[in-house]
């Protein structure tokens, strides 16, 4: 059966791009038509066309200022590559370590490719060297040390990047959440 990834959104009314899964090797996404695509000077990725929704309902009111020019605002960042798009993260989910920026989507990725690790989130721990450090919650279905995760990321990742602390996923998270709640895990840190 084949399978896909999918970049989509509600306000788009789902589907924007498509990537076959069984390309590993890149996070390119084709884009469908029907969308335009732009990417801001902040590498946010700006959405526009026909099936875009028309803005927020919210107490009783439709709230069309949520675009700029016509333009969506996703919050995601991203880069286009002609008509190929890779979402690199979301603005509010970045954060600043000794100067680098830092994507968690970029680690959890590669955290989520060992195998054993069945769920990972990784969020900003403060610190008073770098201002903020990585840190990772993990699911395990294997027992792999904390050792061997180190190992693996450090083929993929700058060591700014690797996670200080590896935790275990709380018994309390609940699963049947569709979005990991990065609060959640902020809270239990």
């Amino acid at each position: 059966m084949p399978l896909y990834t999918s970049y989509c959104l509600t306000e788009m009314a789902s589907t924007v791009a498509i990537k076959k899964i069984t390309d590993l090797s890149t996070d390119k996404a084709e884009l469908l038509s029907g969308y335009k695509v732009k990417i801001a000077a902040d590498n946010e990725i700006l959405l526009k066309g026909k099936a875009l929704f028309d803005g927020y309902y919210t107490n009783g009111k439709l709230l069309k200022n949520v675009m700029r020019d016509g333009w969506f605002r996703t919050g995601d960042l991203g880069v286009l590559d002609k008509d190929q798009l890779t979402v690199i993260g979301r603005k509010d989910n970045m954060f600043i370590s000794g100067g680098e920026n830092i994507f968690p989507e970029e680690i959890e990725k590669y955290l989520l490719m060992i195998n054993g690790i069945q769920r990972a989130i990784v969020i900003a721990a403060e610190d008073i060297e770098y201002g903020q450090r990585p840190v990772a919650f993990l699911k395990k279905t294997d027992e792999i040390t904390e050792k061997e995760i180190i190992k693996f990321l450090k083929q993929h990742l700058p060591g700014y990047k690797i996670p200080d602390r590896f935790f275990a996923w709380p018994e309390k998270y609940r699963e049947d959440d569709i979005k990991i709640n990065r609060g959640y895990f902020r809270s239990v840190l």
